[in-house]
């Protein structure tokens, strides 16, 4: 996180919102707290989609989906279920996603949350509606990570509603934006 809170650092030259989508949006999240703890600019928003909340113990997530004796294949019923893979992607490719998504699942499990983080930047929870992994009833504790506004938005779809809904989170994000006010550190 440090090196990724190093570039934001050194390349932030106006505004910016970070946006992320499941462990992606972990991933913004620790970024942007990481520049909190800095005292650097922060995203004027930080929009978080189809991740639960950060006290959720995410340790048995890939346990929760394996069926088989095969990683691949368990990776293939994990991402048909939550609905972002062809069933017909190469083996080639999914062993490459494979290792991938271990590792990524491996660095989530344990990673551990302060509890007292708020950070003064507002929040966009994004959500499917039929996610069977971050399903909108589970999003409420995101507002207990912000100092500000705490806003949710459900799409149609399960984990990977993004695929058929590109153009309205593009506009929701796009809304969010217009008129938001820099978030000074040093204030909140």
């Amino acid at each position: 996180m440090e090196y990724l809170a190093d570039q934001v650092t050194w390349a932030t030259t106006s505004s910016f919102a970070f946006f992320g989508h499941s462990m992606g949006a972990i991933l913004a999240f620790d970024v942007a707290a990481q520049l909190f703890r800095r005292r650097a600019t922060l995203p004027q928003h930080l929009f978080v989609s189809a991740a639960l909340p950060l006290e959720y113990d995410r340790s048995d997530l890939w346990a929760a989906f394996k069926r088989t004796a095969s990683v691949e294949d368990d990776l293939r019923i994990m991402l048909g279920r939550l609905g972002g893979t062809p069933a017909d992607l190469p083996a080639e490719r999914l062993k490459s996603a494979t290792e991938a998504l271990a590792n990524d699942m491996a660095l989530f499990a344990t990673r551990t949350v302060d509890p007292r983080l708020r950070l003064p930047v507002p929040l966009t929870v994004i959500s499917g509606a039929d996610d069977a992994l971050a399903n909108p009833d589970s999003m409420g504790a995101w507002r207990e990570y912000t100092e500000r506004d705490c806003r949710f938005a459900v799409f149609p779809g399960a984990h990977f509603y993004l695929h058929k809904q590109e153009a309205e989170v593009t506009e929701l994000i796009r809304e969010t934006l217009v008129g938001a006010a820099p978030v000074d550190p040093g204030t909140g």
